[in-house]
């Protein structure tokens, strides 16, 4: 019988307080679930609604909305607000996938999402990240959330969350020069509310 070199204890290590999955002494690794790889493998790129790099979050996000859900209950949202502990779950759970850490600031139905993972200059990853967002709020509101990635002020990508209208006219005032305080004080004033964006 063949001995058995490769020692699987402690193969991938943990790191819940800084977000990280790693390889015993090497790199960073992140946890795909399987549920979301199916999903995936079973769209055409004729059926991507969007880029590959969001489609491969948003069915991320779903697998760990799901997570949270199954440890918090399907009830644990009440009014409008986000309790702190569905930010601590969420962050178990990302941290286990190796996704790194997330903060979130709630106005209304306005989320705002900071989080922070590893840069590479030829990967989308904000577009990964928005499509987890997505995915994750989705999953665990019941209603259909998209989001933004506005700016990185060196703390974390920070990410606008709400519905199909305030994303679409956050992108175009994005794209118009405006940055995150005013889009914001846009949001609030109900502006995106105002009509329909116009394609060129």
């Amino acid at each position: 019988m063949t001995e058995l070199k490769l020692d699987p204890e402690g193969y991938f290590k943990f790191d819940l307080g800084g977000g990280n999955m790693r390889y015993r002494g090497g790199g960073r690794l992140l946890a795909y679930p399987l549920a979301a790889l199916r999903r995936l493998l079973a769209t055409s790129l004729g059926d991507i609604q969007k880029t590959l790099p969001y489609t491969i979050g948003l069915h991320m996000g779903e697998q760990c909305g799901a997570k949270v859900v199954e440890a918090l209950g399907e009830g644990f949202l009440e009014g409008d607000a986000m309790p702190e502990e569905f930010l601590v779950h969420l962050n178990a759970v990302f941290a286990l996938h190796g996704l790194g850490m997330a903060s979130l600031e709630s106005w209304g139905d306005l989320l705002l999402f900071r989080w922070e993972l590893e840069k590479d200059a030829d990967i989308h990853v904000y577009e990964f990240q928005e499509g987890v967002i997505a995915g994750m709020l989705s999953r665990v509101t019941g209603e259909a959330f998209e989001a933004a990635s506005v700016d990185d002020n060196g703390d974390g990508m920070r990410f606008i969350a709400g519905n199909a209208a305030m994303v679409d006219w956050t992108k175009l005032w994005m794209g118009e020069g405006c940055g995150l305080g005013e889009i914001v004080d846009r949001l609030h004033a109900g502006r995106h509310l105002e009509g329909e964006i116009q394609a060129e």
